[in-house]
């Protein structure tokens, strides 16, 4: 549980007392409390281009929703750079450096920065949801998640990140990815809040 649940709990203030009084400001107090403690982390998820498959940015949608009474939340879609290279000349790598240099732009200083990689770290979903509690409990206030293009995020970009997060062993398109995460953002602040959804 992290340091903002716990203190709610102690107070015997729950996550779903902290919606209703958000809501219907019925009390002013309470609920300004508990928005300072819920805002007291930002994330931003970053990504290559426009989302195209339509189910697939419906479930983005659906999820970015479902997480905003959380946690205060961005999405930050990164102009697709390989649209203006010349495809007679045009090479992975080059796509990947292009890639590379307009995530570095978009990337905050104050940003603690997780990428999206095959060989990062794995957690299961309680592991995952222990492991964003012990960035809030660190005092980590602003979270980029980045997710690369269709051929996977550059070297030099992810050996430049705060942290490296493997979703699965299994390969994704570039699209799914981005609904995966944020399901599992979802799920991962269900499981610290104590609101049904992970069984």
């Amino acid at each position: 549980m992290s340091l903002a649940a716990s203190i709610l709990t102690a107070l015997g203030i729950s996550f779903w007392s902290c919606e209703a009084s958000k809501s219907t400001l019925g009390n002013f107090f309470n609920a300004s409390f508990c928005f300072l403690l819920y805002a007291m982390i930002k994330i931003q998820l970053i990504w290559i281009g426009k989302t195209k498959a339509s189910f697939i940015k419906k479930g983005i949608e659906y999820y970015e929703r479902r997480l905003r009474p959380f946690v205060s939340f961005e999405i930050k879609e990164i102009k697709d750079v390989a649209k203006g290279l010349s495809t007679r000349h045009v090479t992975v790598e080059k796509i990947k450096k292009k890639e590379a240099h307009a995530l570095a732009k978009a990337v905050q200083k104050s940003q603690y920065v997780v990428c999206l990689e095959e060989r990062g770290a794995r957690f299961d979903s309680k592991g995952f949801s222990r492991w964003l509690s012990s960035l809030e409990d660190r005092g980590i206030s602003t979270l980029a998640f980045v997710v690369g293009g269709p051929f996977g995020l550059h070297e030099e970009f992810v050996s430049q990140s705060h942290y490296s997060l493997s979703l699965s062993p299994m390969t994704f398109t570039h699209e799914m990815t981005r609904l995966i995460l944020m399901e599992q953002l979802y799920r991962a602040y269900t499981i610290v809040r104590n609101v049904p959804y992970h069984y």
